[in-house]
């Protein structure tokens, strides 16, 4: 694709171009992979702008793991929805929350209401277990039986 093959120093114009410098996502990529896949998805992300799908697609290109939940979905107040984020490895400030207020705020349809972000935050660590299995068998000996030789007398 075009994007991927454009001069990094071009991406802010780009954006600006696609009219996505503002609070549609350019300001939390945090990678030059991310902005450029925000650009991929500008003309499709300005078409679905209003759907919950458009908040979905901007927090996948983010690698922002999320859902966008409906009030009919929790029993919640008509026309309210809620967005749930899982976060990993990652710091969310209060800029970062900000911007992302923003975003929902900017893709969101104009007559619904967001709840409440709901944000699940976890590391990813790497973890080694140790296991030991102690097999053993338990053996009795008892003393052997005397035999009772009949045939030795009678020789």
């Amino acid at each position: 694709f075009v994007f991927d093959n454009v001069d990094v120093r071009l991406l802010r114009l780009l954006a600006e171009m696609f009219h996505i410098t503002g609070n549609e996502g350019w300001y939390l990529c945090k990678t030059e992979k991310q902005k450029r896949e925000l650009l991929k998805k500008a003309f499709m992300l300005h078409k679905i702008k209003g759907t919950k799908q458009a908040i979905k697609n901007v927090l996948a290109t983010l690698d922002l793991k999320g859902d966008v939940t409906e009030w009919f979905d929790y029993d919640g107040e008509p026309y309210y929805f809620k967005v749930i984020l899982r976060v990993f490895d990652r710091t969310v400030d209060e800029e970062t929350e900000n911007m992302l207020l923003a975003l929902i705020y900017e893709y969101k349809n104009a007559r619904s209401w967001l709840e409440k972000i709901e944000m699940y935050l976890a590391a990813m660590v790497e973890v080694t277990t140790y296991t030991r299995v102690l097999v053993g068998e338990t053996v009795t000996i008892k003393p052997r039986k005397p035999v009772c030789n009949t045939m030795k007398g009678k020789q």
